[in-house]
């Protein structure tokens, strides 16, 4: 009975966590509200090899105090609650006193060697991991946010919602078919308003339905007609601009860390610093040389002073 017991909350437990996957799947629906699972998908390699490193070193202290304490402590007598001690010591909800307790010296050996390893490589890895992630996340949202797309990364969640619920309740409508938001015109007439788009090679969402939208063809139903007539296609040539636009924008970047580099280059500064001393120098060799001349020319043309 315990063990069914422990089993049944074991496994709801287990179903929380599913649910909680299930619903950051469904945020990202929201390209605002999908930046989380953006971020952690693009820090995906990071954290793999960030979790590598972490298994090791909670290995080899484990393997350490079992070592040290497993005489001694109760809990490093057993493998598991070992790692489940040092887990502890990561997060900080195990008492390190207790170790002080049983063997000063070998808490001495244990203890702050780990907490040095796990505050100065393992938590600045981490750390780095996360910003690399989130800074390409960042940078993919404000690159959809300047291309076509970005009436859809703009949506806001409430009116997302609101859309998807008008579009749910479409089912308790009796008459689609002729209803006025809801009918779906012949595949000729849809081919006879797309036909003034021909001359277009890109075009964005927005600007159709800024188009469509003196012909009483609502947003929801020219979304339903994309979809129905499959009359979406990408534009082969829309990946290769963004590279493009990447590329330069990289390109400016590094010319300007160049150029900011150059001017911080303490080399340069020092070349330019002596270059001004030389010239002010010689600025005042050449005035004392006038001086001299004007002092000879006062003697050989003495002046009189006017009555």
């Amino acid at each position: 009975t315990v063990v069914a017991v422990e089993s049944y909350f074991a496994i709801n437990g287990f179903n929380m966590l599913i649910a909680v996957i299930r619903i950051l799947k469904y945020l990202r629906m929201n390209a605002f509200l999908g930046q989380l699972t953006d971020a952690l998908e693009l820090m995906r390699d990071g954290l793999v090899q960030f979790t590598i490193v972490l298994f090791i070193v909670i290995f080899m202290f484990t393997a350490i105090g079992v070592i040290l304490f497993g005489r001694l402590v109760p809990q490093f007598t057993n493998g598991l609650d070992a790692i489940d001690m040092v887990l502890g010591f990561t997060v900080g909800f195990a008492d390190p006193a207790m170790l002080f307790a049983y063997d000063r010296l070998y808490a001495i050996f244990f203890y702050y060697p780990f907490i040095f390893l796990m505050a100065l490589f393992v938590l600045p890895l981490t750390i780095a991991v996360i910003m690399d992630g989130y800074g390409e996340m960042q940078a993919a949202y404000q690159r959809a946010k300047r291309s076509n797309l970005h009436d859809v990364v703009e949506l806001m969640f409430p009116e997302q919602m609101y859309r998807g619920f008008v579009r749910s309740m479409q089912i308790f409508v009796r008459d689609k078919e002729n209803h006025k938001r809801l009918k779906f015109p012949p595949k000729a007439e849809v081919l006879k308003l797309f036909a003034e788009l021909e001359d277009r090679d890109v075009i964005a969402f927005s600007e159709v339905r800024k188009k469509f939208r003196d012909k009483n063809i609502t947003e929801e139903l020219l979304t339903a007609l994309v979809d129905k007539y499959n009359a979406f296609q990408p534009d082969p040539d829309w990946n290769h601009l963004v590279k493009k636009e990447d590329e330069e924008n990289i390109e400016d970047e590094q010319k300007k860390d160049k150029l900011a580099k150059e001017d911080n280059d303490p080399e340069i500064l020092r070349t330019v610093i002596e270059e001004l001393q030389l010239r002010t120098d010689q600025i005042l060799v050449d005035q004392q040389f006038m001086n001299k001349k004007l002092d000879m020319l006062c003697e050989i043309f003495p002046t009189t002073a006017v009555a």
